[in-house]
């Protein structure tokens, strides 16, 4: 009883002088607790933190802070994303910069980013920034999809094949 007692007063202290950061960190360890996150991003909202919505040209994988009353979401924290799909879309973010259209993203290179992460993403609004509306990109998916795909196959295959060598004369 001593126990959880000395650590319910460091939550209590914690939570009183450092409430942002103690709701990020507790939001970050449950972001695959979907009702977890809901009652963590109410009390967020109760303490008047403001929580800005999902982005690809800002969100991290977790969640993160922003100044002392905004966090902003993690893209891992999105249903059919991941960690290591939003981990990907932020790490390439900061290597090549800001995502302009759909197919920025589609072009990180991995496999990691296939239909169910662009149609998540789309779905929850991380890519209303780009050129074209929510409904023109759902609508499109396919498409995209498939330029992704063909794109990728070009990139893996791009490896010079011995038998394309010119140098090489035969007779």
């Amino acid at each position: 009883a001593a126990a959880y007692t000395i650590i319910s007063y460091q939550t209590a202290w914690l939570k009183h002088y450092y409430p942002i950061e103690f709701l990020t960190a507790n939001i970050s360890s449950d972001i695959n607790d979907t009702d977890r996150l809901v009652k963590l991003l109410a009390e967020a909202k109760r303490m008047n933190i403001t929580v800005q919505a999902p982005h690809i040209n800002k969100s991290e994988a977790g969640f993160t802070i922003l100044d002392n009353n905004t966090i902003q979401y993690g893209l891992a924290a999105i249903k059919n994303v991941g960690y290591k799909s939003a981990d990907i879309i932020a790490k390439h973010r900061l290597k090549k910069g800001l995502f302009n259209s759909i197919f920025d993203l589609c072009l990180t290179g991995n496999n990691l980013i296939n239909k169910k992460v662009l149609e998540s993403l789309i779905l929850v609004g991380a890519c209303d920034n780009l050129k074209e509306h929510r409904a023109q990109l759902y609508e499109s998916l396919e498409t995209i999809i498939s330029f992704s795909n063909q794109y990728n196959k070009s990139e893996n295959s791009s490896q010079e094949n011995l038998f394309n060598n010119s140098d090489n004369n035969i007779v």
